[in-house]
């Protein structure tokens, strides 16, 4: 993909914040249906354990099927082994969160980061760094779905100093560890400190926070888990 399409190093501040008001986090993020908000009362989101009821399907939230399939992978964990470089993310493993999950490529939808195709998968924004690269590789994954909780459900549950292991096809594992949680206003996120430039081998977590706000189809924070390197 062109980079240069991705327009996330080069636009201002206001434009930053309409970025991210669509990136495609969580369920409801990456599309706004007012016809269903309006006739959806607020009883309509009572679900306990997910904001979005299974009476909204995929296709009305995303314009497309999500898959629920629970990942299936290649290694172990007892099998991958130390990478010396930076990799092509395929596998991100959370363990203090019991997450161990494929990753996908993502590019943009709309001009806009696309959402994974699995609710149990993340995605990995290929106009940024690869992890180990210098720079900001940035990660995000679903929260919850019309199917109930995701893969980034807990997310929030890390604390600094946790690890985070991501690897590539062939069993190559980097490890990084949390050195900061922040959760932002949906309107004041640091865009350019999740998404630009940085001189630290940087994998920024992304998901949604806060409260689901039906009319928006959309949460009102963010939710950025910022991890450094501390393999070679």
């Amino acid at each position: 993909m062109n980079t240069n399409n991705l327009g996330f190093f080069s636009r201002s501040a206001g434009s930053w914040r309409r970025i991210i008001g669509l990136i495609a986090i969580v369920s409801g993020i990456f599309f706004i249906w007012q016809p269903f908000a309006n006739a959806a009362g607020i009883d309509f989101w009572r679900n306990s354990d997910s904001s979005v009821r299974n009476e909204v399907s995929d296709m009305a939230m995303f314009g497309k099927k999500l898959s629920t399939s629970r990942p299936m992978q290649a290694y172990s964990a007892a099998e991958l082994k130390p990478g010396s470089g930076p990799v092509v993310p395929s596998r991100l493993r959370i363990p203090s969160l019991q997450i161990d999950t494929s990753v996908e490529t993502l590019g943009l939808h709309n001009g806009n980061m696309d959402v994974p195709n699995n609710i149990w998968n993340a995605g990995w924004l290929t106009s940024t760094p690869r992890p180990g690269d210098v720079g900001n590789a940035v990660l995000d994954g679903h929260k919850d779905s019309v199917e109930g909780v995701a893969v980034f459900w807990s997310l929030g549950n890390l604390a600094v100093g946790d690890r985070v292991y991501v690897s590539d096809r062939y069993g190559y594992e980097l490890t990084f560890e949390v050195v900061e949680k922040q959760s932002y206003d949906l309107n004041k996120a640091p865009l350019s400190r999740i998404f630009g430039a940085a001189s630290d081998k940087n994998l920024n977590l992304i998901t949604c926070d806060g409260t689901f706000v039906p009319e928006q189809y959309t949460y009102d924070h963010r939710l950025v888990i910022y991890t450094r390197l501390v393999t070679n």
